[in-house]
């Protein structure tokens, strides 16, 4: 059990309850006013799934050590790493592997609902209301700062070699400067460009095109300022060129699809525009190529989602059409088997695609087809699967309601049968 000054949350004063941790911490918690009223602000309770492990405050900009699947705040758990001068696990008490961090999509979602809720409610330990945007960033810093220590402890520490330790000296310098470039990239706008330049000028290299296509999506994410330079740059095709060059690299396909849905969002000239290059043939490889992995699932999904929503006239026409459906419900199937929150978030992303290509009514044959595959199975089973996420359920019903629309108006009620069939009215249908 943590010692009381930890499970105090929000602690102050120069010297922190965990061993050599001098940073700056976070505000202390502010007090209650008597006789504030319940559902006040002032009054709520933070929800304890919400809070980092290591500071006890709510995430701001939580991320996931990908050694061991936990979650931290990033600063938090960077300057564990630093403190320890390892990668080490502070939940489980282990060393794991590596320093790979990368954004926790559902966290972050769940406390941007949060504050969504209680629009006047400031969190213990936050400067403001304001989430940090997300970034790859600290898991090649800490690659660096790792780097950096090993070549200087190797090299410095042997008496006599001085050719090793100029050499030592030299990489030790190298990553800072490298570490400081990249922290520089990591900021804004103004750097769009400078990525580009690194995405076009190494088409034969996977991990530099991976890595670009990963700083373009955090860019690009909820910004319509930077999504709108991006497109201007061109990137797009040379996003597109590296999917097709490099079918077989998993995580560059994975965030490629999760630029193209975050162009995508809101806007149907982004949209049109990517249609254009062929990009739904490199996602519709993605689909046969990598369907054993949940993230390269989940963001193509997106980024078809994005295309339908924005594209009516598209979703009923190849390449958007057959080809498309059959491998969402194929996708569907296969991630129904298990029940871990990767394959929730494939079941949502797939449904939701789903939802998207079926709007239209008896216009758009794209239902006909759904039945055909048995893709109405498959979503009441997702239905029944996760009864208590409202996400699914919203996903699961709205594609049902698009299926039963699209009948013909001379037989209203032929697609409605099918939904019955699959026990899609029946009450039992869950707690959402």
């Amino acid at each position: 059990q943590a010692p009381a000054a930890v499970r105090a949350r929000g602690w102050a004063g120069a010297e922190s309850p965990l061993p050599g941790w001098n940073r700056p911490h976070p505000a202390p918690r502010r007090p209650r006013a008597m006789g504030v009223a319940p559902d006040s602000p002032e009054a709520l309770g933070e929800p304890l799934h919400l809070l980092c492990p290591i500071t006890h405050v709510m995430f701001r900009d939580p991320v996931v050590v990908a050694a061991s699947g936990q979650t931290y705040e990033r600063w938090a758990i960077v300057e564990h790493w630093r403190r320890r001068g390892r990668a080490h696990d502070p939940l489980t008490n282990m060393d794991i592997a590596c320093f790979g961090l990368s954004p926790d999509w559902g966290k972050r979602l769940e406390v941007a609902n949060f504050l969504k809720r209680h629009p006047a409610y400031l969190p213990d330990g936050w400067p403001d209301r304001q989430m940090p945007q997300p970034s790859y960033g600290p898991s090649l810093r800490m690659w660096l700062l790792r780097t950096h220590s090993w070549w200087t402890s190797a090299f410095t520490s042997w008496p006599g070699c001085l050719s090793f330790m100029v050499a030592g000296v030299a990489v030790a310098v190298c990553c800072e400067w490298l570490l400081a470039i990249f922290l520089g990239l990591a900021d804004g706008s103004s750097h769009i460009d400078k990525v580009i330049f690194v995405l076009r000028s190494n088409p034969s290299s996977g991990w530099v095109q991976r890595n670009a296509c990963a700083g373009l999506s955090n860019l690009a994410f909820n910004d319509e300022e930077r999504s709108a330079a991006i497109m201007r740059s061109g990137a797009v095709a040379v996003v597109v060129d590296a999917m097709r060059n490099h079918r077989s690299y998993v995580e560059l396909q994975a965030y490629a699809c999760a630029l193209l849905a975050n162009l995508a969002h809101e806007s149907p000239e982004r949209s049109q525009a990517i249609v254009d290059v062929g990009a739904v043939t490199e996602i519709i490889e993605v689909f046969k190529n990598h369907r054993g992995s949940s993230l390269a699932m989940r963001n193509a999904c997106a980024a078809l989602e994005k295309l339908a929503l924005q594209l009516p006239e598209d979703r009923s026409a190849p390449p958007m059409s057959t080809e498309v459906l059959a491998l969402l419900v194929e996708v569907l199937d296969l991630y129904l088997l298990d029940n871990t929150w990767e394959d929730a978030w494939v079941m949502r992303a797939s449904c939701a695609a789903l939802e998207a290509l079926t709007i239209g009514g008896p216009a758009n044959p794209n239902a006909a087809e759904v039945v055909r595959f048995g893709g109405v199975l498959r979503i009441v089973r997702a239905l029944r699967r996760a009864p208590f996420d409202l996400l699914l359920q919203g996903h699961c019903a709205s594609a049902l309601a698009n299926v039963v629309a699209a009948a013909d108006p001379d037989r209203p009620g032929e697609y409605a049968e099918q939904v019955f069939a699959a026990g899609g009215g029946a009450p039992p249908l869950g707690g959402g």
